[in-house]
């Protein structure tokens, strides 16, 4: 490994660290810029860094898992952007699934490195490929930037949520998971299927359309945002 490298793969390290910790201890929906000066003003921020903390552990636990899974496969090297988003993906459904997704993840991120290649090539199209527009430009246009890369992994969880096939959840199926949550949460523009004002990521829950006690599955067509209080439990949604 040359030194630029070396280089490289610190900087990577401290870009998915600083967006893991912020998530893990703000907000799942937080996402902060990641350029130069944003990890110099982190790391004066937390001089007393604990990296013995459960985020920490955590994170650990993760990327260890990842190693795991993607060493022992001949594939091309993830790029800085894909290994960021995967590990925030990992970290959303890291505790109320089974692992069953382990034997599907690296085939499902193959899959996603596939659409994002071919959607490349239609760049300059009229029309280009969903994945471009909603992943490829802004992996290219201020990547570094925390709007950049809510958008990207916006994107990036509903493809690999569709990739991995069903998670199967260690609770009841009625509720709707982390990751269905969140998916649910950026697909509906934060607004509220009930009253249309917007949900603060604090007051989300997710409503079945079809209701669970009708037969009504726990899936993501069958999700709407709603505010706590709003919550039409028990009847289909008389909106949207």
């Amino acid at each position: 490994m040359q030194p630029s490298d070396r280089g490289k793969t610190r900087q990577l390290a401290a870009q998915i660290a600083i967006l893991f910790l912020e998530r893990r201890d703000n907000d799942t929906q937080h996402f902060t810029d990641i350029n130069n000066a944003a990890l110099d003003e982190y790391y004066h921020a937390h001089l007393d860094f604990d990296a013995s903390s459960d985020s920490c552990r955590r994170l650990d636990s993760i990327l260890d898992k990842l190693t795991h899974l993607f060493e022992s496969r001949k594939r091309p090297r993830l790029r800085a952007h894909e290994a960021i988003h995967l590990v925030l993906f990992v970290d959303s459904i890291w505790d109320d699934y089974t692992r069953s997704w382990e034997s599907r993840l690296v085939d499902a991120q193959d899959e996603f490195s596939r659409e994002l290649a071919e959607a490349g090539r239609t760049k300059g199209d009229p029309a280009p490929k969903e994945a471009w527009l909603h992943y490829g430009v802004w992996a290219r246009s201020n990547s570094d930037r925390r709007d950049s890369i809510r958008r990207r992994h916006q994107f990036y969880a509903q493809r690999m949520r569709k990739y991995v096939g069903n998670l199967t959840p260690k609770d009841s199926q009625r509720a709707f998971g982390p990751v269905e949550r969140e998916i649910i949460y950026w697909r509906d523009n934060k607004r509220c299927d009930v009253c249309g004002a917007e949900v603060s990521w604090g007051e989300v829950e997710i409503h079945h359309v079809e209701p669970y006690s009708r037969g009504g599955r726990t899936e993501l067509e069958n999700g709407k945002l709603v505010h706590r209080h709003c919550h039409p439990r028990g009847r289909p949604s008389e909106v949207g």
